[in-house]
């Protein structure tokens, strides 16, 4: 009754946000890197000659079943307050959609000889597809039969990797399992943090979520100065971002004749038929146009959400 009651109060603030939109927002909710790392469930791996702190989601959840109540309860009072209208994206299933597609963990090499790495995290976050990552995080002082917690959550834009929301405290000395602990103290400490939320899509409805562009020439024949009905393919490029954010925004970073980096280009959150667009299915049009209005030919790679790149040249 507790959970529930403080449920009904602390998320009443939510209410307006997820009526007022078309569609309302994914939210996933995971381990945060702190807990992954104090809880032995991180590792080192080689990625393309280079060593990264991997974080194995997998075995967590595996030995974990604290952890799996966490994120149940935690999921759960985002969705029951919300009528359903959040979208809970299942950390558990996106690790399953990666292991059976082996394409997802190959790593994207072009035929120039051009390489991107992602990292397991960056696959992670291209298949769940979440709007927010809530992650969470806390430790458990034991006094005989009654434990207290202290937690720290945070809400992250996975598109841009920005911590946009922040809550931390802790709870009394109770017998009540841990998981229902942290759901509790969670619910009893969370208003600012939920303001924040509440701000942030607040943001991302009226002027777009955040990505980044680059544009790339592997090309003898073209460069960004090449001129296409009186225009340098650069200003081309540059006029369809315009036309294609939201309010026009954006701001160019780098631009020369081999490469142009565009950064804030605030994309829209759907496309006409409501399907909710990242970085690839947005930058996906403009590699059509170009092909189909002046021939050109371009690879789109992309990295994690938020992060595309168009090689010119390339198939």
């Amino acid at each position: 009754m507790k959970i529930k009651l403080f449920t009904m109060l602390i998320f009443s603030s939510l209410s307006t946000i997820v009526f007022s939109q078309a569609k309302g927002p994914t939210i996933m909710v995971m381990p945060s890197k702190d807990w992954m790392s104090a809880n032995s469930f991180a590792r080192e791996i080689e990625n393309q000659g280079s060593i990264e702190y991997v974080l194995d989601y997998s075995t967590a959840l595996i030995k974990s079943p604290t952890l799996n109540q966490v994120i149940s309860k935690i999921s759960g009072l985002f969705q029951d307050r919300a009528n359903s209208f959040f979208t809970i994206k299942n950390l558990q299933a996106s690790l399953d959609n990666i292991k059976r597609d082996a394409a997802r963990d190959a790593m994207s090499v072009s035929k120039s000889g051009l390489s991107i790495k992602e990292s397991p995290y960056d696959k992670l976050m291209k298949v769940a597809k979440a709007d927010i990552l809530i992650n969470i995080g806390w430790t458990t002082e034991v006094s005989g039969p009654k434990k207290k917690i202290q937690f720290r959550m945070d809400g992250i834009d996975p598109y841009t990797g920005a911590n946009i929301a922040n809550s931390e405290g802790s709870g009394e000395f109770s017998y009540s399992s841990e998981a229902d602990l942290v759901a509790e103290a969670v619910l009893d400490k969370s208003d600012n943090f939920f303001s924040r939320l509440q701000s942030h899509f607040d943001d991302m409805n009226a002027n777009g979520r955040k990505i980044s562009l680059r544009i790339i020439v592997n090309s003898t024949d073209i460069d960004l100065e090449t001129v296409y009905d009186s225009k340098e393919l650069s200003s081309i490029i540059e006029k369809w971002v315009s036309e294609n954010t939201v309010k026009g925004r954006f701001s160019t970073t780098d631009a020369t004749e081999s490469q142009l980096y565009l950064e804030q280009v605030r994309i829209p959150l759907f496309d006409v038929n409501q399907t909710a667009l990242d970085a690839r299915s947005w930058t996906k049009s403009l590699q059509e146009m170009l092909l189909n209005k002046y021939k050109i030919t371009a690879k789109l790679r992309t990295l994690g959400l938020g992060q595309a790149e168009l090689i010119i040249g390339e198939k």
